[in-house]
């Protein structure tokens, strides 16, 4: 997982450093474990676990004692919902494409918000919310860059995260492109942001 590799940081605000000194624009990387909680998913795996259990003690050949249904009921009942909450392929499955989608956007606007990437003179930030569950990563740009390049060109610009090395790949890609767009100032680009990434759980 992208979370656990030692480089990320490191490799991260290399990358950022290296983009910004061609561009006006500044990049604010926000790495999050998960967008969304999934509660719900969790007790949802959870009921269902616990009512398979019981269905299988009940309607099973083999014969249980009765008075311990509660008690194997509860155990699957929780193992269920332990499962559901450690397995990230399991939730991302539960939660489908388009949950996981939306939780990631409205998780990169608001810390579009609460990193003030709109607060550049210029008002070219654009932050890179990279989620690991949901392995999606979100671009959100601020108005002087949406006047110059389009949604659809944001979103093919959209960096992978599936490990370290694509991410960086994509911080590149991205730099390169907004280099083209909003180029470096002649007298050299003022660092308006931490280049390293803001690690969120």
């Amino acid at each position: 997982m992208i979370l656990t590799d030692p480089t990320l940081g490191a490799a991260v605000s290399d990358a950022v450093r290296e983009a910004e000194a061609r561009t006006s624009a500044e990049l604010v990387v926000v790495i999050s474990g998960r967008s969304g909680s999934y509660r719900d998913l969790v007790l949802s795996a959870a009921m269902g676990g616990g009512f398979f259990a019981l269905c299988f003690l009940a309607w099973s050949p083999v014969v249980f004692w009765g008075s311990l249904f509660p008690l194997w009921t509860a155990v699957a009942t929780a193992l269920s919902a332990l499962v559901a909450s450690s397995s990230p392929p399991l939730l991302r499955a539960l939660a489908g494409r388009t949950r996981r989608e939306r939780q990631v956007r409205e998780a990169a606007a608001a810390a579009f918000s609460a990193e003030a990437v709109y607060a550049t003179r210029g008002r070219t930030g654009v932050l890179v919310y990279v989620s690991v569950l949901e392995c999606r990563v979100e671009l959100v740009a601020d108005q002087g860059v949406n006047r110059i390049l389009s949604v659809a060109e944001l979103e093919e610009l959209r960096p992978g995260c599936g490990t370290v090395l694509e991410l960086v790949a994509g911080l590149a890609k991205l730099g390169a492109r907004l280099a083209v767009a909003l180029p470096a100032e002649a007298g050299g680009n003022p660092d308006e942001a931490d280049d390293a990434p803001r690690m969120r759980g």
